[in-house]
């Protein structure tokens, strides 16, 4: 998560910066399981 915040923070941080796209996420399509999904996706 930190790396997320990282990177959101310095993309902010540039004047071009005019657009980010954040996907959601879709756990039912971890390739182990649900549950796995879960933990990745927060």
């Amino acid at each position: 998560m930190k790396d997320t915040e990282y990177y959101t923070y310095s993309l902010g941080k540039e004047v071009s910066s005019c657009y980010l796209h954040l996907a959601e996420g879709a756990p039912e399509q971890h390739p182990s399981n649900y549950d796995a999904g879960i933990s990745e996706v927060g």
